[in-house]
């Protein structure tokens, strides 16, 4: 999801806000940059699986971009219908995304073993993005088409299985959601979590949610301050809903460096988060992966990583990390 790009960073506020308020966390995070396909000025990474695989775009000087599959060393560019952008990726590699907001037209796609197919709304009506998949092979897109409701496919029979009263971002594998309500008259946007068997959410937000694990743990944009004058934070939600700006994560290092955190779009069941970052090695915006140290890495985490960091000239630091215990909401 496109979300708030802003780049005015506030890398720790203290308003009290609905949903908790941004609490300083100690840095023992490794920041590594994806890198660029050859030619392209910027990129963002808007989704990955468990297996640390991102899919996302790369941009050119002349507007035009590319959808991209980052994996371990590899690169693959997308082929995708046009306009599309790939917005989520779950374990069995189905990727999902959205060409745009015309009524006339599906914008909801899924790519699966290299097929494309369009995902329709009940009586074939089209919707709109973003979308979301998670390992259970549910697909989400929360669009305006219905007045602000949600559509559910599954990947194995891509028909509706309804519309749901909730524009739900995405669905855990173990049915915590993620929601967002654009704002309305001169009012923020707002966010909430909940279960899906529940009616009232768990805790709400001004701001967006952009990405879910199991443990019950958000990415997504805070607002900090008024609506008319506050800002929007790239943020990250414990279990327990504290909420600590993603710039907090990184290391003493990587502040000192310039590096700064843009938009943090997804976070896996290993606790990893992507997004988009300014790289000051290269000076340019790039795709990331926000990953947690440990102090016992795990041989294949740390190969996965490894490989990653070879891919491209410019990638900006490579630590070994291993998936921490995560505390599950209740």
């Amino acid at each position: 999801m496109g979300g708030f790009k802003s780049w005015r960073m506030a890398v720790l506020a203290a308003a009290a806000l609905a949903g908790g308020s941004l609490q300083a966390q100690a840095a023992d995070y490794s920041m590594t940059f994806l890198g660029l396909p050859d030619g392209a000025v910027s990129s963002a990474a808007t989704a990955l699986n468990d297996a640390g695989q991102v899919v996302g775009q790369a941009y050119y000087a002349d507007g035009s971009w590319v959808n991209v599959v980052w994996s371990g060393s590899s690169v693959t560019l997308l082929d995708a219908p046009a306009q599309f952008k790939a917005e989520g990726i779950n374990n069995a590699g189905v990727i999902v995304g959205s060409t745009g907001r015309d009524p006339t037209l599906s914008s909801v796609y899924m790519i699966n073993g290299g097929v494309t197919t369009a995902l329709l709304g009940p009586r074939n009506y089209p919707v709109y993005g973003p979308a979301s998949i998670n390992n259970q092979g549910q697909i989400y897109a929360a669009n305006q088409y219905y007045g602000l409701n949600g559509v559910e496919w599954n990947s194995a029979t891509p028909t509706a299985n309804g519309v749901f009263a909730k524009p739900w971002r995405a669905v855990s594998d173990n049915g915590y959601y993620i929601s967002n309500t654009p704002g309305k008259n001169a009012t923020s946007p707002s966010a909430s979590l909940g279960r899906v068997a529940q009616l009232e959410p768990i805790r709400s937000w001004f701001g967006t949610a952009e990405g879910i694990n199991d443990a019950g743990e958000v990415v997504g944009m805070l607002l900090s301050g008024h609506y008319t004058t506050g800002d929007y934070v790239s943020t990250y939600w414990s279990a327990d809903g504290t909420a600590v700006s993603v710039s907090s994560l990184l290391s003493a290092a990587d502040i000192a460096a310039g590096t700064r955190i843009g938009s943090a779009l997804d976070i896996n069941n290993n606790g990893w988060i992507v997004g988009t970052g300014y790289n000051p090695l290269t000076g340019k915006s790039e795709a990331y992966i926000l990953s947690p140290l440990a102090a016992v890495p795990e041989a294949s985490t740390v190969s996965m990583l490894a490989c990653g960091a070879l891919f491209g000239a410019v990638l900006y630091r490579r630590r070994t990390v291993q998936a921490t215990t995560r505390t599950a909401l209740p």
